[in-house]
């Protein structure tokens, strides 16, 4: 057990989960959020879940084109194996009202059973910036 690791479990409040998930990757710890950087939606866009039959709009979303082939194995790997409705239950699209075109994506999901994460948030590089101060 390395000490640094185990002391960062213990601040977040998770020093009984750390011989089970110590192992793991996990990326950041956020213990709260920077409301400053909160935005509201802009008009014209509304929040959604994604479909089943949206799974390759939402690789695309989610990752650069480059990417599309690791975010499918990822998927298969992570994702699919669950319940098959676990994914879409929780993947969520910011789409515009137009014609109800994802441009973002994000979900929370419980890695490892027994964290939650935030995961594949992504906004297409054409609609970045478009939210208000």
């Amino acid at each position: 057990m390395r000490e640094q690791d185990y002391h960062t479990f213990a601040q977040a409040g998770l020093a009984e989960a750390y011989e089970t998930i110590g192992s793991y990757h996990l990326f950041m710890v956020c213990h709260a959020p920077n409301t400053a950087a909160f935005r509201d939606l802009p008009d014209g866009y509304h929040i959604r879940l994604c479909r089943p039959d949206e799974i390759e709009i939402w690789k695309r979303v989610a990752a650069d084109e480059a990417y599309v082939d690791f975010v499918s194995d990822y998927y298969n790997k992570i994702y699919a194996p669950h319940d098959a409705n676990e994914f879409f239950r929780r993947c969520t699209f910011v789409c515009n009202l137009d014609d109800d075109t994802p441009v973002a994506t994000s979900f929370v999901w419980q890695s490892y059973g027994l964290v939650n994460t935030i995961g594949w948030t992504r906004t297409l590089p054409q609609y970045e910036g478009k939210a208000r101060a």
